[in-house]
């Protein structure tokens, strides 16, 4: 994924200059797509799911203490005001 936005980065000075065409930016833009799907279609199958409920709950609350540990706003729910 960071290969793409190398390749994006790139590219935008000369987008930003003008120096390409509207048909080059528009190319450039869907190669960027393409690339972007095929990326994550071959990596995307890395990615399981647990089908077992205890390992399921298990991720849950692993989830759920990450976001709260890394992205509290500081406001639990018992004291958040409605």
């Amino acid at each position: 994924m960071e290969r793409l936005c190398n390749v994006y980065e790139a590219n935008w000075y000369k987008i930003e200059k003008g120096e390409l065409t509207t048909e080059e930016i528009n190319e450039l833009k869907f190669k960027i797509k393409k690339e972007k799907t095929a990326l994550l279609n071959n990596n995307a199958l890395d990615i399981t799911i647990p089908n077992n409920q205890k390992l399921l709950a298990q991720s849950k609350e692993q989830a759920t203490l990450y976001f709260k540990l890394h992205y509290s706003t500081g406001e639990t729910h018992e004291n958040k005001q409605t």
